[in-house]
């Protein structure tokens, strides 16, 4: 019923090399400008690929196709990779079953690692942090017509709310940067009148299966977009769902973009399964409820460990109720590479160049801890002072009474 893509982006290291050529031969490279044909059918795209194999077989001549890539076949498997700013995108063909998806991504992981990329940094203190790409999940269908998202517009809406009631499922998945000028921001992120605008929208959402596959995209597409009304650079894109716009943009997707690239392949599995989990959970029982208007909450609390752990364990208790046996400790990790224990270098002390490795990384962070003295005697401690608006942030720029 489902079909996932998962893309990740690994550190840039280089670039892909021409093909070499043998026995002393030049390659030949075929594009748009040696007059290569458009094709209006995959089978005749195919058959043409097929030929341009034997021919180069047969004269023993490696060749480099590029330029018009065939038309789009839910019959057609593609895994592109493209060199973005600092990292390689890499986006691979979607998985029909749970074990595809495993051993797909083991696979990626392992080439990854034997061509000499990372999807892992370290900053100048030895933090261990991700390479800033996208570990972005496609949900969907073979086909627009099969797509769940499209046949049932209250699963798209019980996915917004639930991400919108739970906002560990943003923030300890993202990456360093988070907020309305993020590359996902959350619905509630953008403009302080989303809300009351998102909350009419769903009340016009129909119930159940319709026959009619643009409601989800004309309820929302107005509201699922960043501060400049990007739909792009939003948590939940709804680009190639059902788009006016051309028929590349009707294919029945919803794709999440709030997932930042995790350093090992069951990490990235463990938020494949979740969504997994969540999308089940919420085709057998819609989750219908008002937004929650978290105010200034939203980043005072959920940024900190303690409330995200309590947030996201609401999320896996609620799965096992459902019938989902999921482990807390399977998440573990994220928390520890979301909210490392990390303390400044008590002498002041600060790098001017990157780690080179995870042990240079080790040797900052441990640099770091130091037994220290205590102050003598009684202390007597200065009066509270909450920030208002911001009662967990201690935010040294405030003067209570001013």
């Amino acid at each position: 019923m489902l079909l996932g893509f998962a893309r990740c982006s690994c550190k840039y290291r280089t670039l892909g090399r021409r093909a070499p050529a043998s026995s002393g031969q030049p390659g030949l490279k075929l594009g748009k400008s040696s007059g290569t044909p458009v094709c209006r059918s995959p089978e005749h795209s195919l058959d043409l690929a097929l030929c341009l194999e034997d021919t180069a077989a047969e004269l023993k001549m490696p060749i480099i196709i590029e330029g018009y890539e065939p038309p789009r076949d839910h019959r057609l498997q593609k895994l592109a990779v493209t060199p973005d700013p600092g990292v390689i995108e890499v986006n691979i063909h979607p998985s029909e079953a749970w074990d595809d998806m495993v051993r797909d991504t083991h696979i990626l992981y392992e080439e990854a690692r034997l061509a000499r990329l990372g999807t892992e940094k370290f900053m100048l203190d030895g933090r261990h942090t991700g390479t800033g790409g996208g570990n972005h999940v496609t949900l969907g269908g073979p086909t627009p017509a099969d797509s769940p998202l499209l046949r049932r517009p209250d699963l798209v809406q019980s996915l917004i709310t639930y991400w919108q009631h739970h906002p560990s499922l943003s923030y300890l998945f993202s990456g360093m940067f988070i907020g309305p000028t993020s590359q996902a921001p959350r619905v509630d992120e953008a403009r302080d009148d989303r809300l009351y605008e998102l909350a009419i929208a769903f009340q016009q959402m129909p119930q159940g299966q319709v026959p009619q596959p643009w409601i989800v995209d004309r309820v929302l597409r107005n509201l699922l977009t960043d501060v400049t009304g990007n739909t792009h650079r939003t948590e939940f894109c709804i680009d190639k769902l059902y788009s006016p716009d051309s028929a590349s943009g009707r294919q029945g997707l919803v794709e999440f973009r709030g997932f930042e690239m995790p350093p090992h392949a069951r990490m990235s599995l463990a938020q494949m399964s979740l969504m997994r989990a969540l999308v089940a959970r919420f085709w057998k029982e819609p989750y219908s409820r008002k937004p929650v208007r978290w105010g200034t909450e939203l980043h005072d609390r959920f940024l900190l460990p303690h409330f995200a752990r309590v947030d996201f364990d609401d999320v896996i208790c609620d799965l096992r109720r459902a019938g989902y046996p999921f482990d807390p400790a399977w998440f573990d990790p994220f928390f520890e590479f979301r909210f490392p224990h990390y303390v400044a270098h008590p002498g002041g002390r600060s790098e001017s160049n990157f780690p080179v490795n995870s042990y240079e990384a080790e040797s900052r962070r441990i640099a770091r801890f130091r037994l220290m003295g205590h102050t003598p005697g009684i202390i007597d401690a200065p009066p509270e002072e909450p920030a208002g608006e911001h009662p967990y942030t201690l935010d040294l720029r405030y003067r209570a009474g001013c």
